[in-house]
């Protein structure tokens, strides 16, 4: 499911969002710093890289949004391709919450999503997770 995102949202964070910055696989990480921006920065978690923000104001942007969005393209990674979905773990199981920064979300039908989370949600999600 492609949405066309003008606002952005997704793209800014609060001060106490910090923790939900994209991240990347090894691969996408080394793609962005040669061929987009050799002074982006990234954090290791892991086994993944967590873009650093850079702030403006009183939020941070992410540095991949550019005037008419997001430079990644087709290398989005998931937490990006999936918003407003999370992939929360809350005890031993995972849900599925929904941002509700996301002006967008209302407006889409609702098998739209149902289709999104069981077809592609879940099973990228899942391999995100393990």
């Amino acid at each position: 499911m492609k949405i066309v995102k003008k606002c952005h949202s997704c793209c800014t964070f609060q001060p106490d969002e910090l923790l939900d910055a994209p991240t990347f696989t090894k691969k996408i990480k080394d793609y962005i710093i040669k061929c987009i921006d050799a002074n982006i920065k990234f954090k290791k978690i892991n086994n993944v890289f967590q873009i650093i923000l850079n702030k403006k104001d009183s939020c941070y942007v992410c540095p991949l949004l550019k005037e008419n969005g997001c430079c990644l393209g087709r290398y989005k990674p998931f937490d990006c391709d999936s918003w407003p979905f999370y992939v929360m773990k809350k005890d031993d199981d995972y849900v599925i919450p929904i941002s509700n920064d996301c002006p967008v979300f209302n407006n889409i039908p609702i098998h739209r999503l149902e289709s999104f989370v069981e077809n592609k949600f879940k099973k990228e999600g899942m391999k995100i997770i393990k």
